[in-house]
C-alpha cells in the first residue's frame, strides 16, 4: 500500500513538472535600484522564473540575497576577500534585525530575542550570548577571517557567512553569479507546509497506518510493454517475484521474462540472447544506508564476465543523490518512516544545499515558491478535501487544467490571459481518493488523464491505480495516438511479516562497487 501511494505521488509530481515546460518564461530582473539612508534595505524579489541573466543582482561584483530578495546598499558594497563574502557591518546586521552599536572598533548587535552578537576589527573571534550584556550562555565562533576597515570607503566590513550561520541561516554561495544566499529554511519550510496541510495530513495518516515496524512481505509483478500501432508489433519486459520491506530497506528475488516481435526472434543470435534472459533470476537489496545491490547471471553475461557469476554489483544511491542533487536519502527515508515527511521538508531537501537552484539559474527561495505554486494545483489545500465520520476519514483530491495553471499564475509563471491558450493545448483531469478506517487504508484510487496537443504533436498520458492496505494494482501509459504506446503495470499483494529485509549481502560474498566495476571495464582488474 505504501508502494502504491509512492507511485501515485511520483506520477502526480512528474505530471506537474511537465506542465511547467509549457508555461515557463524567463524574464530578466533588470537592475534593481539602491536605497536611501545609511543602512541596507531589502529589494523585492521578481515575479516569474528569472533566467540566468536575471539572477544577477543590482551591483557589479558580489551581491547578497536574504531570504526572498536581494539586499541593497548605498555607498559601500559587498566584497569577496580571500574567498569570503564581506559586507558593511551596519547594513548586514540591521537587515538581519539587529540594533547595532559601534565603539572604537568593537561591534555589538542586539536582537529582539535578547541575544547579543559581538565582533571586533582584526579579531577572528565572534561571541553570541543570550543576553544584552554578552555574559550569559556565551557561544564562541572562531572565524577564518576578521572584520576590517576598508581603506577606500572607511567602512567596517564583517564576514557574512559566520554571522548568518550563527543566527541560524543556511548560507550558500553561487560562484557563477557572485551571490551569497542567506536563508531561514525553518521559516521557508513552515510557509510551504501551511499551503499543504491537508496533503501532509493524508501522508501522515497513511504512513502511520504502517506502524509500528511496517514489515511487509509482498508478491509482486511489474511489467513494461512497448507497442507500435502501425505494425501491431510489441515488446514486453516482465518481473515477477517476492520481496520484503520495512519501509526503509527492501530485498527480494525476481524472475525476468522478455517477449520480442517474431521477426526478431527468428534471428538465431537474438533468440539465443532471449533464451538466456527468459527465466533468469535477479536478486535485489535496496538499503537506505548501503545502497543498491544486484546479483544475476544476466549481469555476468552482459558484462562479458567482468562481473563474475555470483557477485553482487553495488551502487551507493545515497552518495549519487548527494552528488547530483544534494539530497540525503537516509534523512528523507527516516522522516518518511516516522510520518514526518511533509511537502515543506521535500522542497527544503531539494533546494537547501543550493546545488539544484544554482543549476536552474534561480535563487533557491524563488525555486521553492515556483515548485510549491505548481504543486499547489495538485496537492494544495484547495484541491484536497477531508471528511471524517466516526472512525472513517476520506481524503479526496480533485484537480484539473484550470487548477494546475492557477498555481502557476500565483508564482508569476503565467498570467490569467495565458491560461486560455495553454488550456487549449492541454486537457487534464485527476481524481484521487484515500479512505482510512480505524487506522487502516481500506481504499485508495487514482485516475488521471492528460492530453497535450500543440497542433503538431500529441501526447496522451493516463494512470489508473487502486489498492488498499494489502494490495496495489495499477497501470500508467504514455502514448502518441496512432503511433506507439509505453505502458507500465504493477501488481502487488502484501501481508505483515516478522521477517526483516536484507540490508547487505552475507559476509564472504563477493561485492563489486560501481567504481570497481568501472575500473574492471577499463583495466581488467580491481586496483
Amino acid at each position: 500500500m505504501k508502494r502504491l501511494l509512492s507511485l501515485m505521488t511520483a506520477v502526480i509530481m512528474a505530471l506537474s513538472l511537465s506542465t511547467t515546460a509549457m508555461a515557463m518564461e524567463t524574464p530578466d530582473l533588470g537592475i534593481i535600484g539602491g536605497a536611501d539612508g545609511p543602512t541596507a534595505v531589502i529589494v523585492s524579489a521578481p515575479t516569474g522564473i528569472p533566467g540566468k541573466a536575471g539572477l544577477k543582482g543590482p551591483y557589479e561584483g558580489v551581491n547578497i540575497w536574504l531570504n526572498d530578495r536581494y539586499m541593497a546598499f548605498t555607498d559601500a558594497y559587498p566584497k569577496e576577500i580571500n574567498g569570503r563574502t564581506q559586507a558593511p557591518y551596519r547594513a548586514v546586521l540591521e537587515a538581519l534585525g539587529a540594533e547595532v552599536t559601534y565603539d572604537n572598533g568593537n561591534i555589538a548587535a542586539h536582537f529582539d530575542d535578547g541575544h547579543t552578537m559581538r565582533l571586533a576589527i582584526g579579531s577572528k573571534v565572534m561571541t553570541y550570548s543570550s543576553d544584552v550584556t554578552g555574559s550569559a550562555d556565551v557561544r564562541t565562533v572562531n572565524m577564518d577571517v576578521a572584520p576590517f576597515i576598508d581603506d577606500a570607503t572607511g567602512r567596517t566590513y564583517v564576514p557574512v557567512r559566520f554571522i548568518g550561520e550563527a543566527l541560524g541561516y543556511t548560507v550558500t554561495w553561487n560562484n557563477e553569479f557572485q551571490t551569497a544566499f542567506l536563508i531561514d529554511w525553518d521559516a521557508v519550510e513552515k510557509a510551504v507546509d501551511a499551503r499543504f496541510s491537508n496533503f501532509n495530513a493524508m501522508m501522515k495518516a497513511v504512513t502511520e497506518a504502517q506502524q509500528p515496524d511496517g514489515k511487509l512481505a509482498s508478491d509482486s509483478q511489474i511489467g513494461l510493454t512497448i507497442k507500435e500501432f502501425t505494425s501491431g508489433e510489441s515488446m514486453s519486459f516482465n518481473l515477477k517475484g517476492s520481496d520484503l520491506t520495512d519501509g526503509i530497506n527492501q530485498s527480494g528475488k525476481y524472475t525476468l521474462d522478455m517477449a520480442m516481435p517474431k521477426q526478431l526472434t527468428d534471428i538465431p543470435e537474438v533468440k539465443s540472447i532471449l533464451d538466456a534472459i527468459n527465466g533468469a533470476e535477479i536478486e535485489m537489496i535496496l538499503s537506505a544506508e548501503n545502497g543498491l545491490y544486484l546479483r544475476s547471471s544476466l549481469i555476468s553475461m552482459l558484462t562479458g564476465g567482468v562481473v563474475p557469476q555470483g557477485a553482487w554489483l553495488n551502487m551507493d544511491i545515497n552518495a549519487l543523490y548527494q552528488q547530483l542533487f544534494g539530497l540525503d536519502l537516509n534523512q528523507i527515508t527516516e522522516q518518511a518512516k516516522a510520518a514526518d515527511f511533509t511537502m515543506g521538508k521535500l522542497l527544503r531537501a531539494l533546494f537547501e544545499s543550493g546545488e539544484l537552484s544554482n543549476a536552474m539559474g534561480t535563487p533557491a527561495p524563488v525555486a521553492v515558491d515556483m515548485f510549491a505554486s505548481i504543486y499547489e494545483g495538485m496537492f494544495g489545500n484547495d484541491v484536497i478535501d477531508i471528511q471524517t465520520s466516526g472512525s472513517r476519514t476520506t481524503y479526496t483530491l480533485k484537480s484539473d487544467t484550470n487548477k494546475i495553471f492557477g498555481g502557476m499564475v500565483k508564482t508569476g509563471l503565467i498570467t490569467e490571459e495565458d491560461i486560455k491558450e495553454l488550456a487549449s493545448m492541454m486537457k487534464f483531469d485527476m481524481d484521487m481518493r484515500v479512505v482510512m478506517s480505524s487506522n487502516t487504508v481500506t481504499d485508495m484510487t487514482m485516475k488521471m488523464n492528460m492530453d497535450v496537443n500543440d497542433g503538431y504533436d500529441r501526447l496522451v498520458m493516463k494512470a489508473d491505480i487502486k489498492g488498499d492496505a494489502k494490495t496495489a494494482d495499477g497501470v500508467i501509459s504514455i502514448s502518441v495516438p496512432g503511433e506507439a504506446e509505453i505502458a507500465l503495470t504493477i501488481k502487488t499483494d502484501a501481508k505483515p511479516t516478522n521477517e526483516a529485509p536484507l540490508t547487505k549481502p552475507a559476509d564472504g560474498e563477493t561485492v563489486i562497487t560501481l567504481d570497481q566495476f568501472v575500473t574492471l571495464l577499463s583495466t581488467g582488474s580491481i586496483q
